[in-house]
């Protein structure tokens, strides 16, 4: 009985380094827009999926940004881990989105995008991190006090 527990222990603590693998396989081998959609849709996190146009817009922009590039594993790996990082987000600090998010900047960057270019996937990415992490907490407007 232990052992049919363990195994799928291990296969569920493994799906989320599998959908990493699969996205960083299919940035390296510049596959099409669809396929990379599903590999993002797969890391979200199924109670705080980001809006498909949104993904679908990224992709799209990533893409056409990493197109002509040959990555290397190393310049892969990063973009991978904050992408996912943003994926599951919900619930996390503030200032951590935006570390991930200014990291995804960095790595784009040293995978030889401009700046401009780095600036509107990191748009991209912080807008779909926004749709997983919900609305902000908002201070409260003091109002009148009430008495019973």
């Amino acid at each position: 009985m232990r052992l049919p527990v363990l195994v799928a222990c291990a296969l569920f603590l493994s799906l989320p380094v599998f959908g990493q693998r699969d996205l960083k396989a299919d940035l390296l081998s510049h596959a099409g827009n669809t396929q990379v959609v599903a590999d993002l849709i797969t890391l979200s996190e199924k109670t705080h999926e980001p809006s498909v146009s949104a993904i679908i817009t990224f992709v799209g922009d990533l893409n056409k940004i990493l197109g002509h590039r040959s990555l290397s594993d190393a310049d892969a790996a990063p973009l991978v881990r904050e992408i996912d990082a943003i994926l599951k987000s919900a619930g996390t600090s503030t200032v951590g989105f935006h570390e991930h998010i200014a990291g995804f900047r960095a790595a784009l960057m040293s995978a030889g995008a401009s700046a401009l270019d780095a600036d509107k996937a990191a748009g991209d990415l912080e807008k779909i991190g926004r749709q997983v992490r919900g609305p902000e907490d908002t201070p409260i407007e003091p109002g009148p006090l009430r008495r019973r």
